[in-house]
Formats: structure tokens, C-alpha cells, sequence
């Protein structure tokens, strides 16, 4: 890790923490930032786990809950969208969907 990746790490675990007490801003977040996502879009899969795993490693519990429960309500969203698309009957569109939230 980078110097300037060690002073940064702490901000997404403060900012999910934030988000998890206030519901406009966890609203916010899983709309806007999640959608688009943390990492650049060229970032492989792999790589931006290992950024969110060493984000949630250098946090607290408090931070770690809260990196949790955003993970877990990206994760229902990915599975509300497929669900959606699979009754639609649009596979071409689940694959790119499924690539595009990573």
C-alpha cells in the first residue's frame, strides 16, 4: 500500500458509517456511488475485491458493520436487477449487467 493509499483507507469505512445512520445518504450512496462504483470501471473484479478487502481490514467494527451492510445492500440490488431481467427474459443484458456492478 501506498502512502497516500494509507492516509485515504480510512474514508470509505467513515463515509459508509455515515451512511448507515442517515437514510438519504445511504440512499445517495447505493444510487449514485455505488452504481457507478468505488474503483475505475477498468479495474478487474479481482482487484477491486482486494481494494474493498483491504478497505474493511483497516477499519474498525463500527466501519466494518457498516462496509457490511452497504456490501450486502449492493448485493440485493445486483439480485433484485437479475431477477428482474431473468422474468423479462433478457440474457444478453444479465451478463453485462452482472460484469458492469462488479
Amino acid at each position: 500500500m501506498t502512502p497516500d493509499e494509507e492516509r485515504a483507507i480510512w474514508i470509505p469505512g467513515r463515509l459508509l458509517t455515515a451512511a448507515t445512520r442517515d437514510p438519504e445518504l445511504f440512499s445517495y450512496i447505493l444510487d449514485t456511488v455505488l452504481r457507478n462504483g468505488l474503483f475505475p470501471a477498468r479495474l478487474e473484479s479481482k482487484a477491486a475485491a482486494g481494494h474493498w478487502a483491504v478497505v474493511f481490514m483497516n477499519c474498525g467494527e463500527q466501519e466494518r458493520n457498516a462496509v457490511l451492510a452497504v456490501l450486502r445492500a449492493k448485493a440485493r440490488q445486483q439480485q433484485d436487477v437479475h431477477s428482474f431481467l431473468t422474468v423479462r427474459g433478457t440474457p444478453s443484458l444479465n451478463s453485462s449487467i452482472n460484469k458492469s456492478i462488479d
